[in-house]
């Protein structure tokens, strides 16, 4: 009897896992018939006289992460406006469709400068190094020249610091800071002392700026000058100063990091905050743990640390705090 018991529960467990294989695989067919239905309707928009049709048709196809179908996309480089070449090749980027790097690279010295940004940054994202002596060459144009010196940092071209190098002393305060950066995104070590000349910059952004650049070397030396900086009265200035006190791990000024977890931004963005939420985490400073859970539904925007990228991309305020008391496996909600 407990043998028939114990077969028809196994019957009963089989059919059951069939049935929800089937539901399954049914629901994986019609989502694929609904992803090539778009797919087929964005083809049609590219083949369209419309320019409007055709962005749309391009956008679509990156939403979808049709890659199968970069093909279509890059014909449409032989297109007459710039605004659909700009398109294409801001597609081929995203869709990691580094096969058409070279076709790409023809656009690197356009005319048309928001064409010619729109190449140099594509060809770092896809890491098309054979492209890198390319684009020091454009380090000679003014209006290229930040673009370039960030693309040679993230295709990681070190042979190019020293030229980078050059422009720290530049009189655009946008190129000094593109300098600073790019040498410490290639690890350039050697210019430390030169980046930290412009912690005393009359330009509050390029000051701090070169803070965050000292930081992501590992400047332990300049721990001190750069917690003076937070003193300066600007948004953009404080947020970077804070990064560069978590990158540096500098608990020591972690009381004036948390101070920062009430800062109230002009434009209501929630960049400070955040970051001072996560160097509190990185200083691994549990005391200020339910000052942080406070801030648990702030849905402010912000760049939050990236630790796979050594870099920011957009969040909310929200999403680093989860994340830092997830770290410190502290439940939110037990905090009340």
């Amino acid at each position: 009897m407990k043998y028939c018991k114990n077969l028809l529960i196994g019957l009963i467990l089989t059919i059951t896992t069939i049935l929800n294989s089937g539901l399954i695989i049914q629901e994986n067919t019609e989502k694929n018939k609904e992803r090539q239905t778009k797919i087929e309707n964005a083809l049609n928009d590219l083949k369209k006289d419309n320019a409007f049709a055709k962005m749309d048709g391009i956008k679509a196809l990156v939403r979808l992460g049709a890659k199968e179908h970069a093909k279509e996309i890059a014909a449409l480089l032989a297109d007459a406006s710039p605004h659909i070449k700009e398109d294409v090749i801001n597609a081929l980027s995203s869709l990691g469709a580094k096969e058409y790097s070279k076709d790409i690279a023809v656009f690197i010295k356009d005319k048309d400068i928001k064409l010619a940004l729109a190449s140099i940054k594509a060809l770092s994202s896809l890491q098309a190094k054979e492209y890198a002596k390319d684009i020091a060459e454009l380090l000679k144009n003014e209006k290229l020249r930040e673009d370039s010196m960030r693309a040679l940092a993230k295709l990681g071209a070190k042979e190019y610091a020293k030229e980078i190098s050059d422009f720290l002393k530049d009189k655009s305060s946008f190129c000094q800071r593109a300098a600073a950066e790019s040498l410490a995104r290639l690890g350039s070590k050697e210019y430390i002392n030169n980046i930290a000349e412009l912690i005393k910059s009359n330009d509050k952004i390029t000051s701090a700026g070169a803070a965050r650049s000292l930081a992501l070397l590992g400047a332990k030396d300049y721990i001190k000058e750069i917690a003076g900086l937070l003193k300066l009265d600007s948004d953009v200035a404080k947020n970077y100063v804070v990064q560069a006190l978590g990158l540096l791990n500098a608990s020591e000024y972690k009381k004036e990091v948390a101070e920062l977890l009430k800062y109230e931004e002009f434009l209501k963005g929630g960049n400070v905050r955040a970051s001072a939420v996560w160097a509190l985490g990185r200083f691994d400073a549990k005391e200020y743990a339910k000052q942080i859970k406070n801030l648990r539904y702030d849905s402010a925007s912000c760049w939050k640390y990236i630790p796979a990228d050594n870099d920011w991309d957009i969040g909310t305020v929200e999403e680093v705090v989860i994340q830092v008391l997830k770290d410190w496996n502290i439940d939110p909600d037990a905090l009340d």
